[in-house]
């Protein structure tokens, strides 16, 4: 399996192909006249952005998709390789929002938060019960996040679609919950049932490239790719069992509101 690193690379660079018509239309057309971009009637026009005679203006946005994550490190790692079930396993629906604090056509501040969950049944690889059945326990791990970051939108926000290239830092809340059945080496290979967790906030950082397409002048159509790195030192519960990789890659889609 491809790395998310270069799924996320090869899906910013097709959005960017994808971008090229609208980069080539800068500097962009003159505004459409007052009764709408064809002179009559109130027709929405291109002109998502626009408010008078500013170029600043507020986005909010809403947006769902999958999150892949990486999940190297000690924890997965070891998690893997003792336990059934893969990294794919992990790969879920993550959920989020944005606004977007647009200074002029091209530079603007997005603040975001974001929550992804995500659970796997797993059981010992070289293990079974007196009766030759799996031991299972289940994995689960939430993620929320809030970030802050700079985009740059390098065809301006007057183009009938509208790239847009960004990165930040962000705090990432998490919780890790085992649940089920284990193996006690220390006490002759018994059998015991138990309940582990611990959580946590981590810093990191993400990159993201997407695309908005207006449909009037206040809403848009967006799809875009964020790649986060962060890793988290577990204890609680899970002391000495290393560090908790939390990076991932996501795509998602969603809709934009000009407030």
């Amino acid at each position: 399996m491809r790395s998310v690193r270069l799924r996320m690379l090869l899906g910013a660079a097709g959005l960017l192909l994808a971008a090229l018509p609208a980069l080539a239309q800068y500097p962009p057309p003159p505004p459409p006249p007052p009764g709408g971009p064809y002179g009559s009637g109130p027709g929405p026009g291109p002109y998502y952005h626009h408010r008078g005679e500013s170029d600043q203006f507020v986005e909010f946005r809403l947006w769902a998709g999958e999150f892949v994550p990486d999940f190297h490190g000690d924890f997965w790692d070891n998690n893997f390789r003792n336990f059934t079930g893969s990294r794919n396993d992990f790969q879920d629906v993550i959920g989020g929002g944005d606004f977007i604090f647009h200074f002029d056509r091209h530079n603007a501040l997005m603040v975001s938060a974001s929550y992804y969950t995500s659970n796997g049944l797993e059981s010992y690889r070289a293990f079974l019960d007196q009766d030759n059945n799996p031991i299972r326990h289940r994995t689960t791990l939430d993620i929320t996040a809030g970030t802050v970051g700079y985009v740059l939108f390098p065809a301006g926000t007057h183009a009938p679609v509208i790239p847009y290239l960004g990165a930040g830092v962000g705090v990432y809340g998490w919780r890790l919950h085992e649940n089920g059945d284990f193996v006690d080496f220390g006490q002759g290979n018994s059998i015991f049932t138990s309940s582990n967790s611990d959580s946590g906030a981590a810093f990191g950082y993400f990159f993201v490239a997407g695309l908005e397409v207006p449909v009037t002048r206040h809403v848009a159509l967006l799809v875009d790719g964020r790649y986060t790195k962060a890793h988290a030192n577990l204890g609680g519960d899970f002391g000495g069992f290393g560090r908790l990789e939390l990076s991932g890659g996501q795509i998602v889609g969603g809709v934009a509101f000009h407030l």
